[in-house]
């Protein structure tokens, strides 16, 4: 039930299953910026349907981003699927350590609430086992 990635390590019976035989993990972000937060923030004082609407599609956005990205991983290595912090007993607060050991606000600008929630809220982050 523990997974360690060099020094980083995370007690997850559900991640161990998923990353079994596993040689070596990628970990991954992906964000769709701060302009889709600013949109929704602005369309729940204005309009919330429209806020909704927004949101709703930046989720897909960044989802449909992140399938695009691990697709491409897929042809050319023998993959696990993605399984990312919050899923089941995968704690949400491994989260920050994933994103300090990517770079994550440097490269890409994705920061964490003190409630672990990424910001860009339109953010993905994710561990793929490399068979």
């Amino acid at each position: 039930g523990l997974c360690c990635f060099d020094n980083l390590s995370v007690k997850s019976s559900s991640l161990s299953k998923v990353l079994k035989g596993s040689k070596e993990a990628i970990l991954i972000a992906v964000t769709a910026g701060t302009s889709i937060d600013k949109l929704i923030s602005k369309y729940e004082i204005l309009n919330q349907s429209s806020a909704f609407y927004f949101d709703s599609i930046g989720s897909a956005a960044i989802e449909s981003y992140m399938n695009y990205i691990t697709e491409y991983i897929c042809k050319e290595l023998n993959v696990t699927k993605r399984f990312s912090p919050g899923y089941s007993d995968f704690p949400l607060e491994f989260q920050s350590l994933l994103l300090d050991r990517i770079g994550a606000k440097e490269n890409i600008g994705i920061e964490l609430s003190s409630d672990c929630l990424m910001i860009p809220m339109k953010s993905i982050t994710a561990v793929i086992g490399i068979k």
